[in-house]
Parts: C-alpha cells; structure tokens; sequence
C-alpha cells in the first residue's frame, strides 16, 4: 500500500555529534494499473488477437520479474516498451517473449527488471486452438510477491463471409448508384457488426444491421458508389464519358 512507502531519517547522538541517516521504506511490489486485466471477449478460432497491460513499481528501487506463469494455451507476453513517471519513453519496444504459447517459459527466465517508480507495458497475442470459455490468470513472480493479471475470453468457430458485389451500372459525375450488402455467418451464435469500411473514396458502405444470425443469408447494409469522390490524380474520373464502376477486385 502507499502507506509501506515514505522518507525518514534516522538520527544518531553521540556525545560528539549527531548522525542523520536518511531511510527509504518500501514494500517491493509491483502493481497492475488495468484491474480488468486482460478481457479478448469474443474470438474466432485460430484468430490472433493483441491486449495490453500495464504494471508499475512504485519503489525506489528496480524490481526483478523471475517467473512468469500461464494455465491457459496460446498466449504469448512480451516486454513492448518501459516509460519514465513522466510518460517518457525510455526503452522502445523490444518485444521479449517472456511466455510461450504452450504456456510455458521459453526457457529459464532471467531475471527481467522494471526499473524503479517506472511502467512496463506488457503485450499479450492470445489464439485460441479451439472452442472455449477462459477465465485464468496470468501470473508473474517477484521476489516478495506475484502478480495476477485477469485473462478471459469466448472462442467460437466459425467465419464470416460477404457476397461480392454485382459491377454498377454506368455511372458518371452527378450520378450515384447503390447496391445492398449480404452476408452471412457460420458461427453457432449471433454475430456483431461493428464497422464497415473502404479504402477506395468512391465507395460509402453504411451498415443497417449489425447482427448476423447462424446461418442466415442476412442483408447488413448498403454501399453507394459516387465517381464524383475519384482521387483527383485518378485518369478515370475526369472524362466525358461514363465510367464502369470499380474494379471487379
């Protein structure tokens, strides 16, 4: 607790002088500053999924991580970067896998240490091999304590697939066409939408619906294609003909 942390000094009097010894109390620990841990909610099976954590040490001295343990399979920790109390960056990231995703250590772990009144981020790729619900925890050893860091998730099996799109029809500056979104999903439970997007400007997809049902042909939005919005270095859009549409690809 903060109270286990604070300055005094000790004095000694001899019949000579007195001797002021400055002390340093402190408990050792380190501390997690995302109690949630580290919560991948819902993922599909064989689908690498990244969290982060933060652990700080409080101390006026750095502290040594000598362990670090996980029940569950397929989660890989890595160091990614240390930052000073002021939010200074002083390690870039470094990426050192501290734990396997056989959830075992790579090797004979040497000691790792979060240097004092620093924070370590931790990374955390989690896959999940099959189907099923997790709730574990990673935890990491000290010499005075160990850490435990909240893990859970939902893996599904299953995919995601949407129709392709039938080529637009002849459409020219001032003159917008539109077509509707289809998909559908194989997973056992609903499925939610949560953002649609396209890297080519000409093309607004807009969600309507943003749950899928198993197995169910399900129209989830709209996409309208707008040669207007052509990149302005895009030979296409400043013709006087009409244009095709995008490509098919």
């Amino acid at each position: 607790s903060a109270s286990s942390l604070f300055s005094t000094t000790l004095v000694l009097a001899t019949n000579v002088t007195l001797i002021r010894i400055p002390v340093q109390c402190y408990h050792g620990n380190l501390e997690v500053q995302d109690k949630e841990g580290l919560q991948a909610g819902l993922l599909g099976v064989n689908v690498s999924v990244t969290r982060r954590f933060n652990i700080t040490n409080p101390n006026p001295v750095a502290v040594s991580i000598h362990g670090i343990t996980c029940g569950v399979q397929g989660v890989e920790l890595s160091v990614e970067s240390v930052t000073s109390p002021s939010g200074e960056l002083v390690q870039s990231p470094d990426i050192r896998t501290l734990l396997l995703t056989a959830g075992k250590p790579k090797h004979k772990l040497a000691p790792y240490s979060v240097p004092a009144k620093h924070t370590a981020v931790f990374r955390a790729d989690i896959v999940a091999d099959g189907e099923r619900e997790v709730s574990d925890v990673v935890t990491i050893d000290t010499d005075r304590d160990s850490v435990l860091v909240p893990l859970s998730y939902r893996s599904l099996l299953g995919a995601l697939s949407i129709e392709s799109l039938s080529p637009f029809e002849p459409s020219f500056a001032g003159r917008v066409a539109r077509q509707a979104i289809y998909a559908s999903s194989t997973y056992r439970f609903p499925v939610k939408l949560t953002s649609i997007a396209s890297s080519d400007p000409r093309l607004a997809p807009t969600l309507t619906n943003v749950t899928l049902l198993p197995g169910i042909r399900t129209r989830i939005g709209r996409v309208t294609f707008d040669p207007s919005r052509a990149p302005p270095d895009d030979a296409t859009s400043g013709g006087s003909g009409p244009w095709q549409g995008p490509p098919n690809d």
